[in-house]
């Protein structure tokens, strides 16, 4: 979700929510069928998809990075054969692969690499961070330099893994990739090309780049497809669909089925928007109503066993930022925090500014019912009234444009 720069993005709610996944017995490999609830995740090029739910993992199926993940975690080569660092730790250098092309069978090189760094500092893509990054050049026709402006430890996982490399032949004239969405835009390198998108549908078809540079990829076709969860259940139990993602509401249905199911981490976290221009002004009140919450009791009554606390921040996993504490519970702190501030807690155990109750507008989905709900519980022990306003998605995203809203 995209918050607005007078909205902060607080950690203290964060929940990462355990998404589940189920798979068919045994996938044939003519096919991979993936039963998606929403379908439609916008184009399958950086710039185009959706930048929620699971709009990049597709996306990472048509577009390659310089280094991936193997199935331990660990860093493997990807378009980089090979790479090394300085003495500084400032300097990465990249040797290229000879043979990576892209889907229209043009080579792709080094100048592709930098032409992508360039191109991003300037037309930003959400996913990537690339303010740590001072310079990109070519050292020869194989390798590329990637400099940073200063030591930034996480470069390999959260920039060299992740950032999806543009060709330079396409985008080099493309001024807002945003609006570029002709077939064009979803011309990438990766093990998938793009043979249809249906938007209306919900629909892709990706077939197998029997170009790739890693070999051949173990589906002919992978087909993506509108589904709702109960259809897809029965098309599951019927060999129709292999894969599919189940919130953990519908878990005992699926296991009632006879369905296997694999639990992951969804890395779309939960979390808890302030308004900087309404009641929250002063981060010292943020910080005080992070310490009000108790984001493990919200997991026990919401989520008993199907949830755990998010890291601090935005990114999670091994992308998290480790040296960011957590806010712990601490409701006297809170108390502390407000009082500071100029509040006042009445006998009855109520909050109070100016001689008036306080009482905040919190918005969210239907979908985050529970959840909010639990907040708004806390909130109210603590002695701060909460008036909750559940919003479909256009209409929650108009209060947010209009800041109608506290939290």
């Amino acid at each position: 979700m995209s918050i607005h720069t007078r909205y902060t993005r607080l950690a203290i709610g964060v929940l990462a929510i355990a998404s589940i996944l189920l798979s068919a017995p045994a996938a044939s490999e003519e096919r991979l069928v993936i039963a998606d609830g929403r379908g439609d995740w916008g184009g399958l090029a950086p710039y185009l998809h959706i930048p929620r739910g699971p709009g990049y993992v597709y996306t990472s199926f048509v577009f390659d990075t310089l280094l991936w993940k193997d199935e331990t975690g660990k860093l493997s080569p990807a378009l980089a054969q090979a790479w090394h660092h300085d003495d500084s730790g400032l300097c990465y250098r990249f040797t290229m692969r000879e043979d990576a092309t892209w889907h229209d069978g043009r080579v792709l090189g080094v100048d592709d690499v930098v032409f992508t760094i360039a191109y991003m500092q300037q037309h930003p893509y959400r996913f990537v961070d690339l303010g740590p990054i001072e310079s990109a050049r070519r050292l020869s026709e194989r390798d590329a330099e990637i400099c940073m402006h200063k030591p930034y430890a996480p470069f390999l996982t959260t920039i060299a893994a992740s950032l999806p490399i543009l060709p330079k032949h396409i985008y080099h004239k493309v001024e807002q990739p945003d609006r570029f969405r002709t077939s064009e835009a979803m011309i990438g390198s990766g093990p998938y090309r793009v043979d249809i998108y249906n938007r209306a549908q919900g629909r892709y078809r990706l077939l197998r780049n029997d170009n790739y540079y890693g070999g051949s990829p173990r589906y002919k076709a992978i087909h993506i497809a509108k589904m709702q969860p109960d259809a897809a259940l029965v098309a599951l139990q019927k060999g129709e669909v292999d894969v599919m993602a189940v919130s953990h509401d519908r878990v005992p249905q699926f296991i009632e089925a006879g369905v296997a199911l694999q639990r992951q981490l969804s890395n779309h976290p939960y979390r808890l928007v302030f308004n900087h221009g309404g009641s929250f002004r002063e981060t010292a009140l943020r910080q005080a109503l992070a310490y009000a919450i108790d984001r493990q009791a919200l997991l026990d009554v919401v989520y008993p066993d199907r949830a755990i606390v998010a890291a601090v921040g935005y990114f999670q996993g091994d992308a998290a930022t480790p040296d960011l504490a957590p806010y712990a519970y601490a409701p006297k702190k809170a108390a502390a925090l407000l009082q500071a501030q100029g509040w006042e807690r009445q006998t009855n155990g109520r909050w109070h500014t100016e001689d008036a109750p306080v009482t905040l507008s919190l918005i969210a989905s239907p979908k985050a019912r529970l959840l909010a709900e639990a907040v708004a519980a806390q909130l109210h022990t603590f002695g701060i009234e909460i008036t909750l306003r559940l919003e479909q998605g256009p209409q929650l995203s108009q209060r947010l444009k209009k800041h109608n809203f506290d939290l």
